[in-house]
Order: C-alpha cells, then structure tokens, then sequence
C-alpha cells in the first residue's frame, strides 16, 4: 500500500466533501452515512459503493503493479479494510475543523482538562489493527461532537499501525495532542516505501 500524504489528505477530504452540501447532508446521503456510522466491522462499510470510489481517490493501490489477479486480490484487501475503517470514522464527521486531529483533543491553553483524558489518549495510541483503529478514532470523534480534521484523520487512520510512519505518526499526534508541535521532530522522514 503506497501512500502520499498530500493525495491521502485530499481524496479523503473530497470524499467527506461530497456527502455535504454547506453544513448540511446532501439529499440520497443520509442512508449511506448512517450505514457507514453503524458499521460494525469492514465487511458492514463495503456495502456502501461510496467506500470503493474513495479507495480508488486515495491511489493506495495499483492494478497495473501486480503479475496477476490473485498477487492484486491478496495486497488489496488489506488496504481496502483499512478505507471500510476510514470511511466509517468520516461518516461521524459533522465539521471540518482546521485544527490538528491531536491538539483537538487535547488539554485547551486555559488549563483545563483534555477533551480525550490521559488513559483514552493512552488506548488510542495503543491501537492497532482495522476494529481498534476504528473504535478508538471513532470515540474520538465523538469527544470532539463530530468536529476534527478530516485531512489529518485521513492519514492518521490510514498510516497508524504501519511500521516506521506509524511509529512517527503516533509521535507527531502525542506532540500535538500536549500541545508541543513547535518541539517536535520532522514531519520528514523515510518515505513509505523506505519505511517497509
């Protein structure tokens, strides 16, 4: 699975975007949103044709890279696991917010507490594997009232539990999430095909 932030921010905003019209939900949506939210496992999200395009935006996969049609089966379905995740955690977006994923939900300057408390942030970055993955963003979201970085999530959910970018993704959440992005290492770092 290739990854590009830029195109992965992109196509997964866009994605989010066409479901809304303003703030509002656009008319034939509503139904495959509600899907997407109650999904309870990938197989629930793939119901949904929605979740097939975005795979195909985000570029993670290449027909023309594989021998054969078995070769492209067996490295698709992981990343197509990862888009069902993907798309149902959007589907609990109500806001594009400009804010950091992490700083969101994190303690606010004025003192008081985190939105996301010490031992959930702890189960967030412990995640690991498409149901987890789900579940902690999904309570994340939800801590937030459907309002995050849809560009920033994107890319968090899709690069969390990968090897050396996860590692750094993580990294760059928790610096975030205290507030402290000004001391955090580089964005820059081994590409992921680099990092396999």
């Amino acid at each position: 699975m290739a990854l590009d932030r830029q195109t992965v921010c992109s196509a997964g905003y866009k994605w989010w975007s066409a479901f809304r019209q303003g703030t509002e939900i656009r008319p034939g949506m509503r139904g495959t949103l509600a899907r997407l939210r109650r999904a309870d496992n990938a197989l629930d999200a793939l119901r949904e044709a929605e979740v097939f395009g975005l795979l195909g935006d985000l570029k993670l996969i290449s027909r023309e890279a594989f021998a054969n049609d078995e070769a492209y089966r067996a490295a698709a379905a992981p990343a197509l696991s990862r888009v069902a995740v993907l798309a149902s955690v959007l589907a609990h977006v109500n806001t594009h917010e400009k804010m950091p994923f992490g700083r969101a939900l994190g303690p606010p300057r004025n003192g008081d507490s985190a939105k996301l408390k010490p031992l959930r942030l702890a189960r967030l970055l412990a995640a690991r594997g498409d149901e987890e993955i789900r579940d902690q963003f999904r309570r994340a979201v939800q801590l937030l009232d459907g309002s995050a970085n849809v560009s920033d999530l994107a890319w968090l959910i899709l690069v969390w539990d990968r090897d050396e970018i996860g590692d750094r993704a993580r990294t760059l959440f928790a610096f975030a999430y205290h507030d402290a992005a000004a001391h955090a290492p580089s964005e820059d770092g081994p590409s992921d095909d680099e990092a396999q």
